[in-house]
């Protein structure tokens, strides 16, 4: 029944995890927006592509840059996804499977370059399966897909506790100091609730800490 349940949750966010994977610094290099065509007027055929446009900015070649370059593969990926997912059920069991088979390659390579996180990787990877397989071959192999997600999960859990990054440790030293010193206070500055100035507190404490790792870096 747990099973079912972690299956169904994970499934709801399938799309959600197509969205995430699109956020990307890159977004903010946007094309400028044309001016709308007044009725009647026709814009030039001649009109640079996105491609030229990028290209001949300041004379550098920015459609070549690889961080563009992996933005639009993961756009291209992203559609795809959602095209398939779209379109499933009007397809054969064969080319459904196929694309699924085809997808689930993409899914492995973005992982292992880190561009999906886990929960993204997860979601993609039941979802795929929900589509392509029947129900006793989805509830058995999507098990077993969460299954080895946890036990990764646990491990990297492990090992981060084990080796912490050099801010968490650092930030979790303020810590320990402000709350004494909030948990000491008689009258809380500003006139708000103790709570809130402890969490006030410890925000600017964790800004901190990065802060000074990164300088250090």
């Amino acid at each position: 029944m747990k099973r079912q349940h972690a299956i169904a949750i994970v499934l709801a966010i399938v799309v959600l995890a197509v969205l995430v994977f699109l956020r990307s610094p890159e977004q903010d290099m946007v094309m400028p927006e044309q001016p709308p065509a007044s009725e009647g007027e026709r814009l030039p055929e001649t009109a640079p592509t996105e491609d030229e446009y990028l290209g001949t900015v300041h004379g550098e070649n920015f459609s070549e840059a690889p961080a563009l370059q992996a933005y639009r593969a993961r756009q291209l990926f992203a559609q795809r996804v959602s095209e398939f997912f779209a379109q499933s059920e009007t397809l054969s069991a064969a080319a459904r499977e196929a694309e699924a088979t085809a997808l689930l390659v993409q899914v492995e390579q973005f992982e292992a370059r880190g561009e999906l996180s886990a929960a993204e990787a997860v979601s993609l990877r039941l979802g795929l399966l929900r589509s392509s397989a029947d129900e006793v071959e989805f509830t058995t192999q999507a098990a077993h897909i969460i299954e080895a997600y946890q036990a990764r999960h646990a491990q990297a859990m492990a090992e981060y506790l084990a080796n912490p990054p050099a801010a968490f440790v650092d930030y979790k030293a303020r810590e320990r100091a402000i709350v004494e010193e909030v948990r000491q206070l008689e009258t809380i500055p500003g006139g708000i609730s103790r709570g809130q100035y402890l969490r006030e507190r410890l925000q600017a404490a964790r800004e901190e800490s990065y802060a000074a790792v990164h300088r250090d870096e």
